[in-house]
């Protein structure tokens, strides 16, 4: 385990260590993802697009769009359709 203390100004010196073992380079950019009390980090490589996806969310199910597409047509089909009388 690795310990790094707060400044007054909110910065922090990430131990050598762990700069080492993420490669990090000096103007790297880290991205910090909340996981419930959680906090995970990883350097982002690029721009910040490219970690798009890279962490997966366990507490959200993933949306399957062609179930929601066929939902939507079901709901306009029933509001076309004239009622019976």
């Amino acid at each position: 385990m690795f310990i790094s203390i707060l400044t007054q100004k909110g910065q922090t010196t990430i131990p050598k260590e762990m700069r080492n073992h993420l490669h990090l380079q000096i103007n790297d950019k880290i991205v910090y993802v909340r996981d419930g009390e959680k906090v995970y980090m990883q350097t982002v490589r690029g721009n910040v697009l490219d970690a798009a996806g890279s962490f997966k969310k366990p507490f959200r199910k993933p949306i399957d769009f062609k179930i929601l597409r066929e939902k939507a047509k079901k709901i306009v089909a029933q509001s076309l359709t004239p009622k019976a009388q």
